[in-house]
């Protein structure tokens, strides 16, 4: 298992733990997440960018498209999709059209 910690703010920090290889098909790559720090709206952004830097990082090494779905509301036409191809650059997927 890998761990990642990023410092989102000056009072939030997030530890991400990545498995070791990468994911079978429908399989889940980060095995836990865990917040330090007083969560608020205003972590959001940085967090999606951090964590998009994370997934591209490990598509890369892993030579493997993955995906990331952020749970940003309630509601499943309010979350943001993301796709991580090796050698791209993270791509929003419009979950909303899907639906």
């Amino acid at each position: 298992m890998q761990t990642f910690i990023g410092k989102l703010t000056d009072t939030v920090s997030c530890t991400v733990r990545i498995s070791d290889n990468p994911p079978l098909r429908g399989q889940a790559h980060v095995l836990g997440i865990e917040w330090d720090g007083q969560l608020d709206h205003s972590i959001v952004e940085p967090y999606i960018q951090w964590m998009n830097q994370l997934q591209q990082q490990m598509a890369d090494k892993w030579n493997q498209t993955l995906a990331y779905i952020y749970q940003t509301s309630p509601s499943p036409s309010d979350w943001l999709v993301y796709q991580f191809k090796p050698g791209g650059t993270p791509t929003k997927i419009d979950l909303g059209a899907m639906l």
